[in-house]
């Protein structure tokens, strides 16, 4: 489930990786439009 894989990416990230969400949605988009 995409919810499950998101709260687990979280546990991984911890609250520092709230922080850099942005910028990991834009590493994410980007590697999804050269991928």
């Amino acid at each position: 489930d995409v919810t499950d894989f998101i709260s687990h990416l979280f546990m991984q990230l911890g609250t520092v990786g709230i922080y850099d969400l942005p910028h990991l949605r834009n590493k994410l988009a980007m590697n999804r439009r050269w991928g």
